[in-house]
């Protein structure tokens, strides 16, 4: 099972409990683990530092931000990944990440070209609500219904 999972790691981060769940569901020497097993093998792997949830949280937030995703659509991700909510708050406090960042990154890539739908294309990436009224209006398209 350690080595399973170290060949899941080895391709991209998992969280804790993404982990938990393709080895609940994988036989080895055609049985399937039980649950003890599946706890040994993950300490094993959080004594090595080889899965950290919180590390997966704040890098996730990082690059989702930087490929133009919104925070409430990062959130969203990162609690399917089974991250927990405090732990996201956590992540997002210690990145010092602000509405006003937010915009900003927002601003850096959908201001420079026309989006016909901009407001629904930004709640789609998971902007809040301020962000894509600041957006609209920077761009002179404020207030509009289905902008």
């Amino acid at each position: 099972p350690f080595d399973y999972a170290c060949k899941l790691l080895k391709y991209s981060s998992k969280s804790e409990k993404e982990i938990i769940e393709k080895l609940s569901g994988k036989l080895f020497n055609n049985k399937l683990l039980d649950i003890s097993a599946v706890k040994q093998t993950i300490e094993k792997l959080k004594n090595l530092n080889f899965i950290n949830d919180e590390r997966l949280a704040k890098d996730f937030i990082e690059s989702k931000l930087e490929s133009g995703n919104g925070l409430e659509l990062i959130k969203e991700k990162l609690i399917e990944r089974g991250i927990e909510e405090k732990l996201i708050k956590e992540s997002v406090k210690d990145l010092d990440l602000t509405e006003e960042k937010e915009y900003l990154f927002a601003e850096k890539f959908f201001t420079k070209k026309p989006y016909k739908n901009l407001g629904n294309l930004l709640a789609s990436k998971g902007y809040s609500e301020n962000t894509i009224e600041k957006i609209l209006k920077k761009i002179g398209r404020g207030n509009k219904e289905n902008d």
